[in-house]
């Protein structure tokens, strides 16, 4: 029973507050929010990402990929010299960029 077990897994949360949040309306509103906002940016799967509210990308990336994308967009970021490990494996289909109109 998923309801009677996820507290064993919250270790460190406010179960309370979760359980207060999912039961409520709280939640509701939140998906709804998100929904829109995926469909507003074009996001049909998960994870994607935005970086600037600009460029889009999707799919299981590396943290050196992620960092590549955002140090892209954000030339003098501290911390793109960094080495980050190349997992995950980028996915072979996966780490296309596309740039989405500013407030889409």
């Amino acid at each position: 029973d998923l309801n009677a077990s996820w507290e064993g897994c919250a270790s460190g949360f406010n179960a309370s507050r979760v359980t207060e949040c999912a039961e409520g309306n709280e939640a509701d509103d939140i998906l709804r929010r998100d929904v829109d906002f995926a469909s507003q940016v074009g996001a049909s799967g998960s994870p994607v990402y935005l970086v600037n509210n600009q460029v889009r990308f999707s799919g299981v990336l590396s943290q050196a990929t992620l960092a590549r994308y955002a140090c892209a967009a954000n030339a003098g970021m501290g911390g793109c010299n960094a080495t980050l490990p190349q997992t995950p494996q980028d996915a072979i289909t996966q780490g296309c960029a596309m740039t989405i109109a500013r407030g889409a």
